[in-house]
Parts: C-alpha cells; structure tokens; sequence
C-alpha cells in the first residue's frame, strides 16, 4: 500500500499533519495500526478548537500554570 500526500511546502512546525494522515489510513486498514498517543492528541486538539477563543485561552493558561 502507498499513501501519497501533497502538501503546499509550508513548515509544519507546531502541527504536524503527515502523522495525521497516515495514521489515519493505518487504522482503517488495521485497527492494531493506530496509534492511541496521536488519536489523543488529535481529540484534544479537536475539543480545545470548539471553544470560542477567550475559553480556550483561559483554559490553556490555566493548563499551563498546573504543575504536572
């Protein structure tokens, strides 16, 4: 199998979206492919999106300041 991405040659830097893709196509040939860190992550992602901007930011900085 071969998976061919395009992309417009911007830096990735913060979001990398090649993982995304082929982990994506990795679980819908095998569920045993998927990768449970990068799903995670990808939700978390997703939820924190939803919020309106001054939530999110609320909510990141108080992440932030969470000693963990």
């Amino acid at each position: 199998m071969t998976i061919i991405f395009l992309s417009n040659g911007i830096n990735m830097t913060i979001y990398y979206v090649q993982s995304q893709v082929v982990n994506h196509v990795a679980g819908i040939v095998d569920n045993f492919l998927i990768d449970d860190y990068l799903l995670a992550d990808e939700k978390i992602t997703q939820d924190f999106l939803k919020l309106d901007i001054t939530k999110s930011e609320q909510n990141y900085l108080a992440l932030k300041k969470k000693p963990s």
